[in-house]
């Protein structure tokens, strides 16, 4: 049980990862937009609330990740070893 439990952290903790520098790419996109001379004035401010969007995203992303993190290092093994068991199970 031990072992499946550091297994889906690790998993959720990938995947969360992933998402966020998927998030940080699109930043970078928006960002590029932003300094288009094409788009004008009124296009650099279309783009305002479309990166807080994201930058509220990656915020919250970054609060999970924590948590998860928290979990691997300190919660689960605290947890198994209330329960006796081996620390070689959380590896």
């Amino acid at each position: 049980w031990w072992q499946e439990s550091i297994k889906e952290q690790k998993s959720r903790l990938q995947q969360l990862q992933e998402e966020k520098a998927g998030l940080e790419a699109d930043i970078q996109q928006v960002s590029k937009r932003y300094h288009n001379p094409a788009f004008g004035r009124q296009g650099r401010r279309s783009l305002g609330p479309e990166v807080e969007e994201l930058q509220k995203k990656i915020k919250s992303l970054s609060s999970e990740i924590e948590k998860v993190k928290e979990t691997l290092g300190k919660d689960l093994p605290e947890k198994a070893a209330k329960a006796g068991a081996p620390l070689e199970w959380l590896r």
